[in-house]
C-alpha cells in the first residue's frame, strides 16, 4: 500500500494484492484498477492523446444525463457522465494479501446529486490467474432506490507480437448478456439488444 498523486493534485492510497504470479493495484480515487500484471501488463495505461482513464468504476448512472441533469420527485439533480464514483475517493473495508474492498457511502455531496441513502462496496480478488470484482450496493434508505453500475476496463491489446486488436473476443461464458443500446455521444436510446454471441468479437466499432 502506498500513496499516488492523483490528477486533482491530491494523493491517493493504491492497494496492491497478489496471487501466485499475478498481481493487481487498486487506487483509492475511484476504486479504479490501475495495473494487472502477470506475464505482461494486461491493462491500458492511458494516454492523454486518446484515454486517460484504466479501469473506472461507475456508480450510480452509466453515460450521460441530458445536460447533465435528471429530474425526481419534482426536483432537478446534476450528475457527471458516469455518475460521481469514478472521481469519489474509497475507503479500505477490508484488505488482505489477495483481495481489497473498497466503498464509498451517502454524505452530503453525493446526496446533492443522488437523493438516496447507500452503501456501494467493489471488492477486487486475484485467485490464481483470474481478477474478480465483485459489487455490492445496499439500499440503506426507506424507499426504492433507482441506479446503474458498470466497469469501464481498458485492455493492453495486442498481449503478443503478431496479433491484432482484431484477434481477441469477450467470453460472457453461459450468459445471454444485453447490450444497452447507445447514440455516438453515449446518450441511452432506451433499446436493448441481445448479443448473437456469447464470445464478442474483437471490432474497433463494438469494443469501444
Amino acid at each position: 500500500m502506498k500513496n499516488e498523486q492523483n490528477t486533482t493534485g491530491g494523493f491517493a492510497m493504491l492497494y496492491t494484492i497478489r496471487s501466485g504470479c499475478m498481481q493487481a493495484q487498486i487506487s483509492s480515487l475511484g476504486a479504479q484498477l490501475m495495473h494487472l500484471t502477470g506475464k505482461t501488463e494486461y491493462l491500458w495505461q492511458g494516454d492523454p492523446a486518446y484515454w486517460t482513464d484504466r479501469a473506472p468504476t461507475i456508480f450510480p448512472y452509466v453515460a450521460r444525463l441530458t445536460n447533465g441533469t435528471y429530474r425526481y420527485e419534482g426536483q432537478t439533480y446534476h450528475l457527471p457522465i458516469h455518475g460521481f464514483a469514478p472521481t469519489a475517493e474509497f475507503t479500505a473495508a477490508q484488505k488482505t494479501d489477495d483481495a481489497v474492498a473498497l466503498q464509498i457511502e451517502t454524505n452530503p455531496e453525493f446526496y446533492a446529486q443522488y437523493p438516496f441513502r447507500f452503501r456501494y462496496t467493489i471488492c477486487y480478488r486475484l485467485e490464481e490467474n483470474t481478477l474478480h470484482a465483485e459489487i455490492c450496493v445496499e439500499n440503506r434508505d426507506e424507499k426504492r432506490m433507482y441506479f446503474a453500475l458498470g466497469g469501464h476496463p481498458g485492455i493492453n491489446v495486442p498481449l503478443e507480437d503478431g496479433l491484432r486488436f482484431e484477434d481477441y473476443a469477450l467470453d460472457f461464458g453461459a450468459c445471454a448478456p444485453q447490450r444497452v443500446e447507445f447514440t455516438p455521444d453515449c446518450f441511452v436510446t432506451g433499446r436493448r439488444v441481445y448479443l448473437k454471441t456469447a464470445n464478442a468479437p474483437g471490432q474497433r466499432s463494438f469494443l469501444r
